[in-house]
């Protein structure tokens, strides 16, 4: 038979799944956003450049293939952790949000690229769409860890995503870079000074 929680029990248990989850995102997760970071960083710089510099600008979006690195390294990542990692359901919770995102970037990008290249217009709503997506799996993931520099990179991802909207699309990836530099890479060291400072 199920013990039955009173009101106090249950928000001590709810405390407890996320100060663990917080304890586990401390001591592993700093390492891929970082890879991510700087993945989307790099990416977006190299885009901006080569649609500065190639004759058929579109060709400069193929360079986004270089985030299958992040793919990857996110794959082995998971399954290494998996079989070391205790996960508690506020780690699978923040899993399933960042599996959620992935899966909607994919489809969005893929639908986008079977819209014939020559319809531009299209084309202005991508990187907005991913500024907010960002925002809304950052966001989760902050409030969900009590990790404000997370919460911060979201509130930039909605703000560079609005700030899209008014500006010439090339400009876009600098933006990007923005959100993965505020997003990604500056929490990402936190989370990591903070985990070794609890060693």
């Amino acid at each position: 038979m199920e013990k039955q929680f009173d009101h106090k029990e249950s928000l001590q248990l709810i405390s407890q799944m996320i100060n663990t989850a917080m304890h586990n995102l401390r001591k592993g997760s700093g390492n891929i956003i970082l890879v991510w970071g700087y993945l989307v960083m790099f990416t977006s710089l190299t885009v901006f450049i080569l649609l500065k510099t190639l004759d058929v600008s579109y060709h400069a979006h193929y360079a986004w293939f270089i985030l299958s690195i992040g793919v990857i390294y996110t794959f082995v990542k998971g399954m290494k952790d998996k079989s070391e990692t205790t996960r508690t359901y506020i780690d699978s919770i923040i899993g399933y949000v960042w599996l959620s995102f992935g899966i909607t970037i994919s489809l969005l990008v893929g639908n986008f690229l079977v819209i014939d290249f020559s319809i531009f217009h299209q084309w202005l709503l991508l990187i907005p769409l991913i500024l907010l997506l960002y925002g809304f799996a950052l966001f989760i993931t902050g409030i969900t860890t009590r990790f404000n520099p997370l919460i911060i990179g979201a509130i930039f991802c909605w703000v560079g995503a609005t700030f899209c909207f008014y500006i010439p699309a090339n400009y876009h990836m600098l933006v990007i870079a923005g959100a993965a530099l505020i997003g990604f890479i500056i929490p990402g060291h936190l989370l990591n000074q903070k985990a070794e400072n609890n060693v």
